[in-house]
C-alpha cells in the first residue's frame, strides 16, 4: 500500500504542507472533494491512494477514480440528479474532444466538419 511516508517531495513543485493537510482529512469539515491534476509520473496516483487510505482508517469514506472512467461512468448513468440540462438549451459538454480519443468516429462524420 502505498503511504505519505514512501512519497519523495525533495525536488518537486508539490506542497508538501498542502498535501500532509489533505492526508490529515482537513478538507472533510467543509465537505469538499479533491482534484490532483499533474503529468505523468508526478504521484497523483500514489497521493491519491495515500490521502484516501489515512481518512478511510479514521472513519470517513473515501474513493477515487481517473477522469476517463469518470467520464464512462456518468456516460453510463447520466447526471446526477438535478444535474440534467434544461429543456430546449443546448448542452456544453454533449461530447468529448476530438482529441480526448473517448469517442472515436470516422473523418467523414459531422464530427470533424
Amino acid at each position: 500500500m502505498k503511504d505519505l511516508a514512501a512519497f519523495t517531495f525533495e525536488g518537486s513543485p508539490i506542497n508538501e504542507g498542502l498535501v500532509r493537510s489533505l492526508h490529515d482529512g482537513a478538507f472533510l469539515a467543509n465537505h469538499r472533494n479533491i482534484v490532483l491534476v499533474g503529468g505523468t509520473g508526478t504521484g497523483k496516483t500514489h497521493l491519491a491512494i495515500a490521502i484516501t487510505a489515512n481518512v478511510v482508517r479514521a472513519g470517513a469514506r473515501g474513493r477515487y477514480f481517473n477522469t476517463v472512467d469518470r467520464h464512462c461512468q456518468r456516460k453510463r448513468t447520466g447526471p446526477a440528479p438535478g444535474r440534467g440540462r434544461r429543456p430546449g438549451w443546448p448542452a456544453r459538454n454533449d461530447r468529448p474532444t476530438p482529441s480526448a480519443g473517448l469517442t472515436p468516429r470516422p473523418r467523414s462524420s459531422a464530427w470533424w466538419s
